[in-house]
């Protein structure tokens, strides 16, 4: 009787695990995310940077920072409430009004510009819900600083 070994490349594919998956031959687009379920067929279950579940294949990406060793670690989503800076907006008509928005910093462009995930719309309440992805300059962003600082 064989025992059967998983490959050491299979066994990078655990929760924890960052793996990327590319979107063109050339290789300069890509996404990362964070595992959090490996199923036996290959399919995988994963956080991307802009804290939402997402479904991908083995087939189609690679491990790039392999699980951290002993107890998983918790992949937390990002919201509004643990956002860990704030976007300055104007809205200009008639008026102008100047608000800022909660949001994450997925990843620094070569450009300069930050690829950030904005919660809200506009400076509406109980907008907190919505997300999205947009590119903005550097300076338009401000670390939010906790009072335990």
């Amino acid at each position: 009787m064989t025992e059967q070994r998983e490959s050491p490349a299979a066994l990078a594919y655990a929760p924890g695990a960052v793996v990327r998956q590319y979107h063109d031959a050339t290789r300069l687009r890509y996404d990362d995310a964070t595992i959090t379920d490996v199923h036996d067929n290959g399919a995988l279950d994963v956080i991307g940077a802009d804290g939402q579940p997402y479904g991908w294949s083995r087939n189609f990406c690679e491990v790039i920072r392999p699980a951290p060793a002993g107890e998983p670690t918790p992949v937390t989503k990002k919201t509004a409430a643990n956002a860990t800076h704030r976007l300055f907006c104007q809205h200009v008509c008639r008026w102008t009004k100047t608000y800022t928005m909660p949001c994450h910093v997925l990843k620094e462009m070569p450009d300069g510009r930050r690829k950030v995930l904005v919660f809200g719309d506009r400076h509406w309440k109980n907008r907190e819900h919505v997300s999205r992805v947009r590119y903005v300059e550097a300076d338009r962003l401000e670390q939010v600083t906790t009072d335990a600082q």
